[in-house]
């Protein structure tokens, strides 16, 4: 499995005393991605934001920052009147929705792939924990500390539902570095995707 490892300048010292790299992923259960509760929320506000039933082709959520659990973002992808559509909704630091905007690209040969769409209300994003959980199972012993960054759901011309997804982690026995004012973490991304019969496997 190929991890990629990557140091994050975590915050500066200054700050430690209100937040710190020990309390830099500690996330409220109603805004945790990697939880049943938090992505009931998000949902909610994915809907709320989009409606019940706008049908889209994916759907993308993401953490607010890496070794981060925080709902930040949401992305959707949709058709509209031939026109290859994208629509965003910012979390933090205040809730905000953009306009929708058609894509760069608007190619006959892309958009032919891109016929397929669900409903979002229908998208389970309550299944992420456990589908999250079976990737973490696929992930060696020597890590640990694993967080949800980004989740995208795909719908192709069958309509069938499909994901890939990173999850980040720590690896045992490294330690934080400081370096003046900055603390300095690794750590390291795994990539994964899910079938559209649920089942989770390492990406290629």
């Amino acid at each position: 499995m190929n991890f990629v490892k990557t140091t994050s300048c975590v915050l500066a010292l200054a700050l430690a005393g209100l937040f710190g790299c020990k309390n830099a992923n500690k996330v409220d259960n109603d805004k945790n991605i990697k939880t049943v509760a938090g992505l009931i929320s998000a949902k909610e506000k994915i809907v709320a934001a989009f409606g019940a039933d706008k049908m889209v082709y994916s759907a993308t959520i993401m953490a607010k920052d890496h070794i981060n659990d925080e709902f930040m973002y949401a992305d959707i992808s949709f058709i509209e009147k031939g026109v290859d559509m994208s629509q965003d909704l910012i979390i933090l630091p205040e809730e905000k929705i953009n306009p929708a905007k058609s894509k760069t690209i608007q190619n006959p040969l892309v958009l032919k792939n891109k016929q397929g769409a669900v409903a979002l209300k229908d998208l389970k994003f309550e299944e992420i924990e456990a589908k999250v959980k079976d990737a973490e199972a696929l992930i060696p012993s020597d890590y640990e500390n694993f967080h949800l960054y980004r989740w995208v759901y795909n719908v192709d011309n069958e309509r069938n539902v499909t994901a890939n997804f990173t999850v980040e982690a720590a690896k045992k026995g490294e330690t934080v570095e400081t370096k003046g004012k900055m603390e300095l973490a690794n750590y390291y991304e795994m990539n994964f995707t899910m079938d559209e019969n649920g089942i989770v496997r390492i990406a290629d």
